[in-house]
């Protein structure tokens, strides 16, 4: 094999110890012929100079067993990596090496005359199957669940490598998030493989004509062209909310400037703010703060907890203790922080709850959540009563409504007059992270073939998409709350006063108070 640039890159990465080397390659990179040349390599003598300059493959420091997992199809007799095996393996079976199928319908075993061997998984095998042997090496030519390739990483307690070829296309979402955004070049490695690596014209010892290359890409989907023609995960396969866009939606204190001149003036706190929360028995509670604009949008200010929740395990506080640490937040002590366009208390108008979690009679105690929150805010003497979520169970219609505040003409130039109606302020991390890995729970391998899409969600990442299913369901309306915001002090009239002549947005138009 005389590799491509592309294919160097990831052999140099093996060669120099990295743990894990992460391939997210277009269609047509050669990214089966590359996985199966690095196993040829590594159990037999190598002869190849892109790899025998290494001394990890002509002195193998690691275990001589390995695993090599990927579809059914591919592994089948006549699948693709097993051709790819099969054309790679100096000589024939028998001749160096050997292979066996065991109790499997595919061969499962190979050994080799070097001492090494490694076992073939499919990835519908169970956990339990991933869990045994001590490994040296481990390659995936198809993206892995999770909990498969975790296991895959405790089997390596003598040291190894584990080294993933994939097209990102559906199932990718938590390799970008452990592996891709965490590589380092030292511990962990990626690589997107673009088509154009292979391309005779364009690439260095690449296969393919860049005419074909072309005709590729004119019939692929548009949804799909990132990933099969450049190797970039396809952040949009699966999710929910696949309209919501960091550039449109993520919005920082001087977009709210511009968007809204006035909030500069001291009114972006008087504006009526909103309390979601999320009730949970083992994970902290999850609460979200939303503005209500004059214009009727919604802006999401401040988030609880404001740690990286998706790694939470067990919650950090009590009822109580949370409540103070919502009163510290709602009545100015820690808004600065949050956003220097909050100069003091907050007026809550709502706070709503999860109907089901907070009618749940928590042990011990005899109360609901509800309950524990009101009287948790009573001893204190604050308000923390909460009304019941609206329309609990209808996840599809409210889903539909969350699409209809994030939607903007983009026919038209994005403007002050032509965007969403849904904003996430830029420090609100684990809300944007839950809108980026919101997916539907579609079926996976062969049953995708034989049942229509699935109407349900899963449950990763859905705690503040909950949240926000309930907040665009109340349908907010800002002149409903004129009279429950808090009067301008001494400061916010001499400010807004002083200024009104240069704001954009007259009090005919109802932009002003």
């Amino acid at each position: 094999m005389v590799p491509h640039g592309g294919q160097v890159k990831a052999i140099n990465a093996i060669g120099s110890g990295v743990f894990v080397v992460l391939i997210t390659a277009a269609n047509g990179w050669g990214k089966t012929y590359w996985g199966a040349n690095v196993v040829a390599n590594i159990c037999c003598a190598s002869k190849n100079p892109a790899f025998k300059k290494f001394k990890t493959f002509t002195d193998w420091p690691f275990p001589k067993l390995g695993r090599l997992v990927s579809s059914p199809d591919n592994i089948s007799d006549v699948g693709a990596v097993t051709k790819a095996l099969e054309y790679w393996l100096p000589g024939e079976p028998g001749n160096g090496w050997s292979r066996n199928k065991g109790n499997k319908s595919f061969y499962s075993n190979y050994k080799f005359v070097t001492g090494h061997s490694f076992k073939v998984l499919s990835v519908e095998q169970e956990k339990k199957e991933f869990e045994s042997d001590t490994l040296g090496w481990a390659w995936f030519d198809e993206p892995p669940l999770h909990e498969q390739y975790i296991a895959t990483v405790w089997r390596m307690r003598k040291g190894g490598i584990i080294f993933i070829t994939a097209t990102p296309l559906s199932g990718c979402a938590w390799m970008k998030d452990e592996i891709a955004d965490k590589a380092d070049g030292i511990k962990t490695f990626w690589i997107e493989g673009d088509i154009e690596d292979n391309c005779i014209e364009h690439g260095v010892n690449g296969y393919l004509k860049h005419s074909d290359i072309e005709r590729m890409s004119e019939r692929c989907d548009e949804d799909e062209r990132a990933a099969r023609m450049h190797g970039k995960f396809m952040y949009l396969s699966g999710l929910v909310f696949k309209t919501f866009n960091r550039k449109a939606h993520v919005i920082n204190q001087e977009e709210i400037k511009e968007y809204w001149p006035e909030a500069v003036f001291g009114e972006f706190d008087r504006w009526p703010s909103v309390n979601i929360c999320d009730p949970h028995d083992r994970r902290s509670d999850v609460h979200i703060w939303a503005k209500i604009t004059p214009d009727n949008n919604l802006i999401i200010y401040d988030e609880y907890p404001d740690w990286n929740f998706s790694e939470e395990k067990s919650r950090k506080h009590t009822i109580k203790q949370t409540v103070e640490i919502l009163h510290q937040k709602e009545s100015g002590q820690t808004v600065k922080e949050v956003c220097v366009l909050l100069r003091g208390p907050q007026a809550i108008v709502r706070r709503i709850m999860d109907k089901r979690k907070g009618a749940q009679m928590q042990s011990g105690s005899g109360l609901t959540t509800f309950d524990l929150y009101q009287h948790a805010g009573s001893e204190k003497g604050w308000s923390y009563a909460y009304e019941e979520s609206p329309k609990v169970g209808l996840k599809n219609i409210d889903h539909k409504v969350v699409k209809e505040y994030l939607a903007w003409d983009k026919n038209l130039p994005y403007s002050i007059r032509n965007k969403p109606k849904l904003f996430v302020l830029k420090d609100c991390t684990n809300t944007i992270y839950d809108f980026e890995h919101y997916l539907w729970d579609d079926f996976v391998g062969k049953a995708v073939d034989s049942h229509d899409k699935k109407e349900v969600p899963k449950d990763k990442a859905k705690d503040h998409m909950d949240c926000m299913r309930w907040l665009c369901e109340l349908r907010l309306d800002f002149k409903d709350y004129k009279n429950q915001m808090l009067p301008r002090d001494k400061y916010r009239r001499e400010t807004f006063n002083s200024h009104r002549n240069i704001i954009n947005r007259q009090e005919e138009d109802g932009w002003m108070l």
